[in-house]
């Protein structure tokens, strides 16, 4: 029996590039409901890994690829069982929780998955899930405080001069699954109720904008 390793040598000018980062956070709130007759107080310690790497095919085009896991310290309800060793409360639901495979602290997220064509070296296009932040973040922020920063789909252009940026986007906030009115939705997720107008034959959600 042999064993023998190979290696494939990459074509001219593709190669891969890394980046990561690791938090941890004490996280303790006095009064957590903001109520005046609430003397409680509540504190966890929450972590995140995030792992980033791009591939780059060629000078002209790459692709980004972020992976998050994110866990707070601590099993959910580990011990609170109930008669059928099941977690209290959730029933046929608990399934799966004491070997971990019901437990969200053991999945990894994909936050970002975009590629990039760097048409000249003024102009270049992304397209796919990314992140964005606008200016100071005020308005439109990737919120990388949170443990799931913001991102968004669709296609972004970058135009860079010596005196500023232009970027031109359209995104797409949510594509429904069934047919709605032509009410105005309550929240891009959220589509209104079924009721009386004229049904819409692709219902989604959609941003376009311009910032400079």
């Amino acid at each position: 029996l042999a064993l023998v390793p190979v290696a494939h040598a990459a074509e001219k000018g593709a190669d891969f590039t890394h980046s990561a980062e690791f938090r941890v956070r004490h996280l303790m709130a006095q009064n957590p409901t903001a109520n005046k007759d609430d003397i409680s107080t509540a504190n966890a310690t929450v972590q995140r890994f995030k792992l980033g790497t791009t591939f780059r095919a060629s000078e002209k085009f790459s692709a980004t690829l972020t992976l998050l896991h994110n866990a707070t310290w601590g099993s959910n309800d580990l011990y609170l069982l109930d008669g059928n060793g099941y977690a209290a409360g959730t029933g046929d639901s608990g399934r799966g929780l004491l070997n971990g495979t019901r437990d969200a602290d053991n999945m990894i997220l994909v936050q970002e998955a975009y590629g990039t064509w760097n048409v000249n070296d003024e102009f270049n296009l992304r397209f796919g899930r990314g992140s964005f932040t606008m200016a100071d973040g005020m308005v439109i922020s990737a919120n990388d405080w949170e443990n799931t920063p913001f991102s968004f789909e669709g296609v972004m252009g970058h135009y860079e001069m010596e005196f500023g940026r232009f970027a031109v986007w359209a995104a797409k906030f949510a594509e429904y699954s069934r047919g709605m009115t032509t009410a105005a939705p309550t929240s891009p997720t959220t589509p209104p109720a079924a009721g009386s107008g004229t049904n819409v034959s692709d219902p989604e959600a959609n941003a376009y904008g311009v910032s400079f």
